[in-house]
């Protein structure tokens, strides 16, 4: 099964997601930061060998790509 783009790199459900496009933008950028660093350290809490590296890396990206949206706006 594939997960959808909210899921893989939030952790969001889709009813989180609907709720999150109403939120104003900024916020709704600074909670998919936090949610994905959220996401990030469960990733990470498990072994090493079963680390789903593709999806930590992912999650990595998403949460880089987030921070330098943010910083657009306070610039």
């Amino acid at each position: 099964m594939t997960l959808p783009k909210y899921t893989y790199l939030y952790g969001f459900t889709k009813d989180q997601i609907i709720t999150l496009a109403q939120a104003p933008y900024a916020v709704a950028i600074q909670t998919k930061i936090n949610a994905a660093k959220g996401l990030n350290e469960r990733l990470l809490s498990g072994t090493y060998l079963e680390a789903d590296t593709n999806r930590i890396n992912a999650v990595s990206k998403a949460i880089k790509f987030n921070e330098e949206l943010l910083s657009e706006l306070v610039h």
